[in-house]
């Protein structure tokens, strides 16, 4: 029978370090784990990379002091979700899972980005949720209990304590005496994971398994970093994929080799790419956003920005009208312009005129976009959505908006 942890008498002492052997959450430590398929023939091929970040930052969790993680996924150099997860360790050394802030990411047939969704995310004493163990202060074999219970939320992970006495060669070497669980949820009967946690590092492996038990995708832990505070807040990214968040203050984010996930939010920011397939959302101000090398993703959002993708096919997502009035500096017949959400708002139907809700005009050298949100039956005047610089309106198509 699997146990839901009693939380109600755990005690809790706000500063103290997360340092079970198991799952030990020291801040400033990065780890990177990268997954591929089992067998070659499964299909077509997936790349995936986790980024986990034990941050210097603390959350209050129904009335804990939690640790906050930052876990950022990608998928064959498309960012797929954007985690923050709350953990703590009670004073009998149990690692408590308080919940999570995720946003994924949806893409359609062809790589383009088209919204988000906070599908799974769920906070310990709200809307009935309850935390769980991540890891018990001394797990048996046969032990079994919830990681997580928030039914109202659609999150009942569960784990079963396999073996405590694994031997495994990895990427940061041979480890021993390594935990096994086997992990499942109510809400995907027959889908489970072997996970495998090293004493002194933690998770080293997880095997997703088919319906044989036997490993049909793996991710493995690739390398362990440490940095300082100061990392999370110098703006300057890794050889790696990186997801580093501005203030509300103005900020110069600057991504460097990797997918990377670039975020402003307030203030007038300049988030930088560089090499690789980049997601840059500036926020709120005016901005300047540059991919640089590789298919980037540019999201503006409120406040005139300029806007450059660089090299390669880029999308300019626009995910509201507050999101006008940019500019693009460098588009080209293969990049763009990803309008899908503010089109769902408007209620478009497929069947309706492109026409009656976009117009594209030639102005000098510079090509203006200009959008109606009720289409030519409603009262709204069309408005500047955004300019693109020194491009000809003869190299526009249908192709290059997503609605």
């Amino acid at each position: 029978m699997t146990t839901i942890p009693d939380f109600n008498t755990a005690t809790f002492v706000p500063g103290d370090p997360i340092d079970n052997p198991y799952h030990p959450l020291t801040p400033g430590t990065i780890s990177v784990y990268e997954g591929e398929p089992e067998d070659e023939e499964m299909g077509e091929e997936i790349e995936e990379t986790i980024r986990f970040a034990v941050t210097f930052q603390t959350e209050d969790i129904a009335g804990v002091t939690a640790t906050v993680v930052r876990e950022t996924a990608w998928a064959n150099g498309f960012l797929q979700e954007d985690t923050d997860d709350w953990f703590a360790q009670d004073t009998d050394g149990n690692v408590w899972y308080l919940g999570e802030s995720t946003t994924a990411f949806e893409y359609d047939d062809d790589g383009n980005f088209i919204g988000t969704n906070n599908d799974g995310a769920w906070e310990a004493g709200v809307n009935g949720a309850l935390p769980g163990y991540i890891m018990k202060a001394n797990p048996q074999v046969g032990d079994r209990y919830y990681q997580e219970f928030a039914p109202n939320d659609e999150a009942l992970d569960q784990a079963e304590v396999i073996s405590r006495s694994k031997t495994l060669a990895t990427e940061v070497g041979t480890v021993r005496n390594v935990l096994q669980t086997l992990e499942s949820t109510e809400l995907a009967p027959g889908v489970f994971d072997f996970k495998y946690y090293a004493p002194g590092i933690g998770l080293v492996l997880v095997e997703e398994l088919d319906e044989n038990l036997e490993p049909d995708f793996i991710v493995e832990l690739e390398s362990i970093t440490s940095v300082t505070a100061d990392f999370f807040t110098s703006g300057r990214g890794t050889q790696g994929n990186d997801g580093l968040d501005g203030d509300n203050t103005h900020n110069t984010i600057e991504g460097r080799r990797g997918d990377d996930l670039l975020q402003g939010f307030g203030g007038n920011d300049r988030l930088l790419g560089q090499d690789g397939n980049d997601f840059l959302v500036g926020g709120d101000g005016v901005d300047v956003l540059m991919g640089g090398k590789g298919q980037d993703i540019l999201i503006g959002g409120e406040g005139a920005d300029i806007l450059k993708g660089g090299e390669d096919r880029d999308q300019f997502v626009f995910r509201t009208l507050a999101d006008k009035s940019d500019r693009i500096k460098d588009f080209t017949g293969q990049d763009v312009i990803i309008l899908v959400e503010i089109f769902d708002s408007a209620n478009y139907g497929s069947s309706t005129p492109l026409d009656d809700y976009l117009q594209i005009t030639q102005m000098g050298s510079h090509t203006v976009i200009r959008i109606d949100v009720d289409g030519d039956s409603g009262s709204n005047p069309f408005e500047v959505l955004a300019t693109l610089k020194n491009t000809n309106a003869n190299i526009l198509s249908d192709a290059n908006f997503v609605v």
